[in-house]
């Protein structure tokens, strides 16, 4: 039986805050070289001399790679997207582009989103929806363990028919393996969306076998595949970036020479331009909605802000600012909760209002 999946406009809106941020970039798909080996110009010089007559030109094509164009607009630009991304969502303005600590380029967006709301789902959609607007292909998922990397490739899987549906074409993602290096041949050389799903092990560890993404492989032509990845530019998303924050290997990331960077989580340690949450009021209707409830059942059973969340979280939010129920006081809410604390706050309006 295949699965159903319905568009909810959360997710919709999680989507638009990311390709609003690059509104006035140009939709462009670069191509560059693969260097496969040295036989390659060995080759060239002996056509140009007429030693050899054909082959060439197929061989030339097939060592033909796509990489994601660089983000044109300037940072001023992009920074004046991003606050008005926040002024609609009701967030507080990023005053400057905000970078981790160390870099000086490239751009971090934070998505909260708590897991089971389809955190999966709208980042897949986003890619779909950044390759529409500006033609960026390239994408690399990383995510903290195993266990989440099976999940995260589950996912594409189960969704595959429905974006086929929605946008004409499939994405075939593959797990970053270190013995099987043309994988990553393929991502470079694919015109359409590629995607390469890699736990932080895989390229922060220290064993031999685990270095190989920074090693000349014979099999590879003597390249690095850690070098074919980076011609790339590829966009990075990041799947609980709390859990692969760690020193070492915010400086390995670095080495991928991404465009830019989108963070998923709903407990983010550093929130980097916040563009989007799955605020307290959405949610509120989701759960009223599921409990086939209507918010005149919360003012009939004299339910108010103030009995449920102040004992959550006295030190983030006052009595004087949970006065009523209305989207207003839930903005606030928004700005001063993690997306962790609204579930709370949420389950325990659900068990009071039973």
């Amino acid at each position: 039986m295949k699965l159903q999946f319905k568009e909810q406009k959360f997710q919709i809106d999680a989507v638009n805050a990311i390709i609003d941020c690059f509104i006035g970039q140009p939709l462009k798909t670069d191509r560059f070289t693969l260097e496969r080996s040295k036989d390659l110009i060995k080759k060239a010089k002996q056509a140009s001399i007429g030693q050899i007559s054909s082959g060439l030109e197929n061989e030339v094509f097939e060592s033909i790679g796509y990489r994601n164009s660089l983000v044109k607009i300037t940072d001023n630009h992009v920074l004046k997207n991003i606050q008005d991304v926040q002024r609609h969502n009701d967030l507080f303005e990023s005053q400057k582009i905000e970078r981790p600590n160390g870099l000086s380029t490239g751009y971090n967006l934070t998505i909260d989103m708590e897991t089971g709301t389809g955190k999966t789902y709208t980042y897949i959609r986003t890619m779909y929806e950044l390759h529409k607007h500006y033609g960026w292909s390239k994408f690399i998922v990383i995510v903290p363990s195993i266990a989440i990397r099976e999940g995260v490739y589950k996912s594409f899987q189960e969704t595959q028919d429905h974006f086929q549906m929605l946008y004409g074409h499939k994405i075939k993602p593959f797990i970053y393996n270190s013995s099987k290096p043309q994988d990553i041949e393929n991502f470079a050389s694919d015109s359409r969306i590629s995607v390469m799903i890699i736990n932080t092990q895989a390229f922060n560890a220290r064993g031999a076998d685990a270095r190989r993404i920074y090693k000349e492989l014979d099999q590879f032509g003597t390249r690095k595949p850690i070098d074919i990845i980076a011609q790339t530019n590829p966009i990075i998303i990041i799947d609980e970036p709390q859990s692969v924050e760690g020193k070492k290997t915010m400086q390995s990331m670095r080495d991928f020479n991404s465009i830019f960077t989108l963070r998923y989580s709903a407990t983010h340690k550093t929130d980097y331009n916040k563009v989007y949450i799955l605020d307290a009021f959405l949610l509120l209707l989701i759960f009223l909605t599921y409990f086939s409830l209507s918010l005149s059942d919360v003012y009939q059973k004299s339910l108010t802000w103030s009995w449920i969340v102040v004992p959550v979280s006295e030190n983030l939010i006052s009595k004087e600012r949970i006065s009523s129920l209305g989207h207003t006081v839930a903005s606030q809410l928004m700005k001063s909760f993690t997306v962790t604390n609204s579930f709370i706050f949420l389950f325990s309006l659900i068990i009071l209002i039973q």
